[in-house]
């Protein structure tokens, strides 16, 4: 059985760490998170903030999709919030850190 403190690191981690950062929200349920900045098309199945953060350089896409097209980094941008909301069990946490990024900041610093 694997040990429960060992941690893997990929590059998809740390930009997960890294975004956590820049909104200023850790996640209690990272695998949220995962899940929001995953595209439909890597597992086949707000532009401008989204771009902001950099969220196209780390959403998860197939290899058939534009990573930097506006409708995945909206689409990530939004599931981002929507992930927070969950993780956090409130909507107004959602809301408090979108509004700090869309009021130009970049940052959701409190």
């Amino acid at each position: 059985m694997a040990d429960a403190a060992f941690k893997l690191t990929t590059p998809f981690s740390v930009s997960l760490d890294t975004l956590q950062n820049q909104i200023n929200y850790t996640f209690n349920n990272v695998g949220l998170l995962r899940r929001a900045m995953t595209h439909a098309s890597f597992s086949e199945e707000t532009t401008r903030h989204g771009t902001r953060l950099g969220l196209q350089n780390i959403v998860r896409v197939s290899h058939k999709t534009d990573a930097t097209a506006p409708a995945v980094v909206c689409g990530a941008f939004r599931a981002v919030c929507g992930a927070i909301a969950v993780d956090a069990g409130s909507s107004d946490v959602a809301g408090r850190i979108y509004g700090k990024i869309h009021g130009g900041i970049g940052r959701a610093d409190f």
